[in-house]
């Protein structure tokens, strides 16, 4: 079994599409008894609300126990500075990647 789960995200992001996608990080979580990397494709992404962030950061803050850590795919530079103030507001370690593929790569070491 794989130690990481993958989400897209796509177009805009409002809290009622993050809900549904995380959806599927909580139950890959209630699954397995140990850590699981996130993994986050925004690749597509055109933008998100603000209370969007707000609640991803609110889910990575709880979860922070159960999850090595987020890998978000991006190749914008204004969201990897995003997901460096997201990774600093909730506690969890949040790093970039500009592949899904690298990012598997990493979560897979």
């Amino acid at each position: 079994m794989r130690d990481f789960v993958v989400i897209a995200l796509t177009e805009h992001l409002t809290s009622a599409k993050l809900e549904l996608a995380l959806a599927k990080a909580d139950d890959a979580l209630r699954a397995r008894a140990d850590k699981l990397w996130l993994i986050v494709d925004v690749l597509t992404m055109t933008g998100y609300d603000s209370d969007a962030r707000a609640a991803f950061v609110a889910w990575n803050r709880t979860r922070r126990p159960r999850l090595h850590g987020v890998a978000i795919v991006t190749t914008r530079t204004l969201w990897r500075v995003v997901v460096a103030a997201m990774s600093l507001a909730s506690g969890q370690q949040m790093r970039t990647f500009d592949t899904v593929a690298a990012a598997e790569a990493h979560c897979s070491a």
